[in-house]
């Protein structure tokens, strides 16, 4: 199995958690891989600590240009435009993936002739270094197609990180680049791009992936009112997604999404909602969206 898999890092001022991420990378069972790690204007550490990786010249370190828009999607698409391998791997700056994880999803592709591979999922707390895997939930299997793994999204209030998906180069092509203008949502809005361009979604129970929480700011966080309005952006364009490809207007993971905003912002920026209105006006209703929560809970998702 002699498949290249580019694994993308966009970084900024994470020399403290960054070392275990390429440790992560580094000690991974399938070994023909290389690691683009994109800054993003680091002023800590993090060259400094980059410089004992780059002896494995698997490692590349590229520095955002001062003339490209600063941001997490503008460094993967550095990445994206520096990118030789049959494979994709998205991942954040202090996130970690089990070792097994390319191997196991590489295989998986292979035999099933499919572009886009998902995994187990959990959580490491910063500080106190817990981990938790997730070890049921209804996105934890195959799906034919990419509105199912969405019914899975909406209907048991669930969701896959960046780096639990491994997509072949093909599905990464047919979806293009990230939304440079995105602060809030671009990797929601990427990702659906992506499971819409493959097909079938094999899902591999052998291995997993983990999530940082509790580590601070990541460089794609903006609550911000224009933040705000991209993460609207964001969904007004998975919303339209899901309409040219599958006929369905207002999808309920859509509707969730409008909920789940509307409950954040209504009292701290109420012009936006009013500004949006015609986008709010579409969230899943209170009795709607209080039945799904029970039902995900009874079923242990929650």
């Amino acid at each position: 199995m002699q498949n290249l898999v580019t694994i993308i890092i966009p970084t900024f001022n994470r020399a403290e958690t960054l070392p275990k991420t390429l440790k992560s990378v580094q000690n991974q069972s399938h070994q023909n891989w290389e690691c683009l790690v994109i800054d993003d204007g680091s002023e800590d550490q993090t060259e400094k600590i980059l410089q004992e990786f780059l002896k494995d010249n698997r490692f590349r370190f590229l520095k955002r240009p001062e003339d490209r828009k600063k941001g997490a999607a503008t460094c993967r698409n550095i990445g994206l435009e520096n990118a030789q391998g049959d494979y994709i791997q998205f991942l954040d700056s202090d996130d970690l993936l089990a070792p097994n994880k390319l191997e196991v999803q590489l295989i998986a592709l292979q035999e099933n002739n499919a572009h886009l591979a998902t995994c187990k999922w959990g959580v490491l707390r910063s500080g106190s270094g817990e981990v938790h895997i997730y070890d049921k939930l209804p996105t934890y299997h195959e799906f034919e197609d990419g509105i199912r793994l969405f019914d899975a999204f909406g209907y048991y209030f669930t969701y896959f990180p960046p780096h639990v998906y491994l997509a072949s180069r093909e599905v990464i092509e047919k979806s293009g680049y990230w939304n440079e203008e995105l602060t809030l949502n671009d990797d929601g809005d990427y990702f659906s791009k992506v499971i819409f361009n493959s097909g079938r979604v094999i899902f591999c129970a052998a291995t997993h992936v983990l999530y940082r929480r509790g580590g601070g700011e990541r460089i794609s966080s903006d609550y911000s009112e224009y933040g705000i309005q991209s993460f609207i952006q964001s969904w007004s364009s998975i919303d339209e997604r899901i309409r040219e490809n599958y006929d369905i207007s207002n999808h309920i993971f859509v509707r969730q999404a409008r909920r789940n905003l509307y409950s954040k912002i209504a009292d701290k920026h109420p012009q936006l909602v009013e500004r949006h209105q015609d986008f709010f006006d579409k969230r899943m209703s209170t009795i709607e969206y209080f039945l799904r929560k029970a039902n995900a809970k009874i079923k242990g998702y929650l």
